[in-house]
């Protein structure tokens, strides 16, 4: 079975079936795109998917295989213009629920972050300025709100915003109120989501929830939590949450919890006045003396305290596909300067990292004579991916997989390294066209 092939021709069929109805997804339905142009909807969609770090000119020169009638940067730029972002929002969510969620002990496994991007935008815009100094070039950034699945290391959702005013949080109850998640799913997040409305809001659907909170001595939601005087904990705290304890309810003080949050439709509000929730609350020791908090749903019956470590541990997953998806799909290297094929690009490059994930999971995994088990090597993949999508790819067809699967690097476990730091400044581009 080629899988390369069987992928491809997967995405290829959505995007068929968009050209059909591609009046949904022009800016001027029945006039973009009716005339019979070697960029027609379908090549303008999969060029800029299989789009890498290079300029407009020489990425389309590798699209059409150096043709002579290659298109120009000019006529692109006028065929990108036709289309709107939802066309490729459309397109990641079509493609992405072709693939069934693989199982982590009955549950499916999403972790939810977020990260900046920094844009180059052609004018000042101030939705999507986050700083500016005097005498110095203003700075414009995107904020990406991902759900990522840690079994099949694909993305399941995505929200674009400015980060100038961004929340996190707000973005995940955009996420779960829009998109139908598999029944027995655990979100896994870190320490930025940790809230009384969004455990609620994750309950209320029957589903499951894993939250690293800040411990007791840093504040955070369990700084007004009582807790046993241990070092290291496990106990379901079950309360009656309330923003205000009126003079009925303080003969039974223990069972009430008041809280000092703004209304909102997943917990207290105008028309709830009381809500009832349990929660687990655990204290785990890590190996360098310090310990991590864990706020949970999830039965203790089937996970217990090192359980829930491994399960958070997994979440890590999400900061690696964040590293992939900027420099090795080239997500920090943009083609415009507009909003619009901004996101355009941003989506994507979703779907770059999904359709290649999709490849590498199928590809059965090779091993050769050595002390350390091997793994796909993801960068590589990704880039024989880009290939194989452009028109000239069909070349490819029957040597994709076996290019794929060569491309091996030992995993070397308890490998650790400083992160470093440095200063980001957003890619000049005075050699792409607007």
């Amino acid at each position: 079975m080629n899988i390369s092939l069987s992928v491809k021709n997967l995405l290829w069929k959505h995007v068929e079936q968009m050209a059909q109805h591609k009046e949904d997804f022009v800016k001027r339905p029945f006039q973009d795109f009716s005339r019979n142009s070697k960029l027609s909807f379908q090549n303008t969609i999969m060029s800029l998917i299989s789009m890498e770090r290079g300029s407009i000119s020489s990425e389309l020169q590798k699209f059409f295989d150096y043709s002579i009638d290659t298109p120009t940067s000019s006529a692109f730029v006028q065929q990108r213009d036709k289309l709107k972002p939802v066309a490729f929002e459309h397109l990641f969510h079509a493609f992405s629920k072709e693939f069934s969620s693989q199982q982590y002990h009955g549950f499916s496994l999403f972790a939810v972050d977020g990260s900046v991007l920094l844009i180059p935008l052609e004018k000042e815009n101030k939705a999507y300025r986050y700083f500016c100094r005097k005498g110095q070039q203003c700075y414009h950034q995107l904020h990406l709100n991902a759900v990522y699945n840690l079994m099949n290391h694909q993305y399941a959702a995505a929200y674009i915003e400015p980060r100038k005013g961004h929340n996190e949080r707000n973005a995940f109850h955009h996420l779960f109120e829009k998109h139908s998640f598999a029944p027995h799913s655990i979100f896994i997040f870190d320490r930025g989501y940790q809230e009384y409305s969004l455990m609620a809001h994750i309950a209320s659907k029957n589903q499951f929830f894993l939250i690293r909170a800040k411990d007791w001595n840093t504040g955070g939601i369990l700084k007004g939590i009582s807790h046993p005087d241990e070092e290291e904990f496990d106990f379901i705290y079950d309360k009656i949450f309330v923003h205000k304890i009126r003079s009925n309810l303080r003969s039974n003080l223990e069972a009430y919890h008041r809280v000092h949050s703004t209304s909102t439709p997943y917990f207290l509000n105008e028309n709830v006045k009381e809500y009832h929730m349990a929660f687990r609350v655990v204290r785990i020791p890590l190996g360098n003396g310090a310990y991590e908090c864990l706020l949970t749903n999830l039965p203790s019956d089937k996970f217990d305290k090192n359980s829930l470590k491994e399960l958070y541990h997994m979440r890590w997953g999400i900061e690696t596909s964040f590293r992939h998806l900027k420099y090795s799909v080239g997500l920090l290297d943009f083609h415009s300067k507009k909003v619009e094929a901004i996101e355009m690009e941003l989506w994507a490059r979703l779907i770059l990292s999904n359709y290649s994930r999709a490849v590498t999971n199928q590809l059965t995994k090779r091993t050769y004579q050595s002390k350390y088990i091997c793994q796909l090597n993801i960068t590589n993949a990704i880039h024989i991916c880009c290939k194989f999508l452009k028109l000239c790819g069909n070349m490819l067809s029957k040597n994709a997989d076996f290019l794929i699967s060569r491309e091996l690097l030992p995993i070397r476990p308890d490998r650790s390294s400083l992160r470093k730091k440095s200063t980001q400044r957003p890619h000049k581009f005075n050699y792409r066209s607007m």
